[in-house]
């Protein structure tokens, strides 16, 4: 019986011994984001007491919504549903290549899918702004360099998504079907 107590007991102590260093680190994680949001003045409460007269001019221009300009509104919400299909048909067909290169079971070897994984998180993981500003330098102001940007980092999702579809294809669909064989050769 004094078995199973001290067995019990050590199982105690090892999930409270657990328990404490969670705390621990929860604490560390916790004072650290503190720390943080100190340096960034966020506890500078002069700062939000300034700020409010902005944040209720905004609300009053916001609320209620004044749609006595709505024929102004047209042209730009077209230009941007514009950039977002253009955007989007030209990241479908630039990561088409990409993906397949990407996917183990049809790229030409695993150094050249490593890669284009590579190239495909980097793409991801620059976001569409940054791309706009680079791509505005580059080709100049307007939609161009929008539809570029969409473009470019959508690479990076629809090639994965892409590449993760042909990897789990099944490999038997790859391969033709068997002909026919006559009844007598069987």
């Amino acid at each position: 019986m004094s078995s199973s107590s001290d067995s019990y007991t050590a199982i105690l102590l090892t999930a409270r011994r657990a328990s404490q260093r969670h705390a621990r680190l929860a604490a560390v994680i916790v004072g650290v984001c503190l720390v943080a949001l100190a340096i960034t003045g966020f506890f500078d409460a002069t700062r939000f007491i300034e700020g409010a007269p902005a944040i209720a001019q905004l609300a009053s221009e916001m609320v209620p919504p004044d749609f006595t300009r709505w024929r102004s509104w047209v042209r730009p919400l077209l230009d941007t549903l514009a950039m977002s299909i253009a955007g989007t048909a030209l990241a479908v067909l630039m990561s088409l290549p990409l993906a397949v290169l990407a996917a183990p079971n049809t790229g030409p070897n695993r150094w050249v899918g490593h890669a284009v994984r590579v190239l495909l998180a980097a793409m991801r993981s620059v976001p569409e702004i940054i791309l706009g500003i680079l791509f505005v330098a580059a080709v100049g102001f307007g939609a161009l360099p929008g539809v570029l940007a969409l473009a470019l980092h959508s690479v990076g999702m629809v090639g994965k998504f892409y590449a993760e579809a042909i990897e789990h294809v099944d490999p038997n669909r790859w391969r033709p079907p068997a002909p026919p064989v006559p009844a007598g050769f069987r």
